[in-house]
């Protein structure tokens, strides 16, 4: 917790999430429940390069909703993306950018679990982004859940999609003399 964090009483989660094998870390995410909102305070350049690879000539996503930015003075803008690969969920949790107070989506079952993270396709990841993900008091059981189940659908994004795929197999052959 920063200075500025505890000379305000508020509570912060860091959270973050490295690379198996150079133990890097890849992202980095601060929630913060402070002035009766929830705040998430990210930064990766990984996340930042995937999304500004996969959305040239992507069909979703606009600039016209923009989050509120207390970092800088420009607002925070989005990154478009595929639908192609991803899951429903995936694509909920990443569709509504800029939503104020909508912090949980159904599933397809109606159960409120998928956490919204379409924050995580903001232009300006690399550098840094905070943006004011609910502007009304929640409580500590459910900014809790919400910060689990972020951080779950970040993770495994990362294996599934950011990650180099290494093959565990062996190819064996054998010669026979053939007569």
């Amino acid at each position: 917790m920063n200075s500025n964090m505890v000379i305000a009483g508020v509570k912060g989660i860091n959270k973050v999430i490295k690379d198996p094998v150079t133990k890097e870390n890849v992202l980095s995410v601060t929630f913060l429940r402070e002035n009766g909102e929830l705040t998430v305070r990210c930064k990766s350049v990984l996340f930042h390069k995937y999304f500004k690879n996969q959305s040239k000539g992507a069909e979703y996503g606009t600039d016209g909703n923009k989050w509120n930015r207390l970092l800088r003075r420009t607002p925070v803008t989005e990154r478009a993306f595929h639908r192609a690969g991803l899951t429903n969920d995936e694509y909920v949790s990443m569709r509504y950018w800029g939503m104020v107070d909508g912090i949980m989506f159904q599933n397809e079952n109606g159960d409120t679990i998928i956490p919204n993270i379409s924050w995580i396709r903001a232009r300006e990841l690399d550098v840094g982004i905070k943006v004011i993900l609910c502007n009304t008091p929640i409580d500590s059981v459910k900014f809790n859940t919400y910060c689990d189940l972020a951080m779950k659908s970040l993770s495994s994004m990362y294996k599934k999609y950011m990650t180099k795929k290494q093959s565990k197999g062996k190819i064996i052959t054998k010669l026979e003399n053939l007569q």
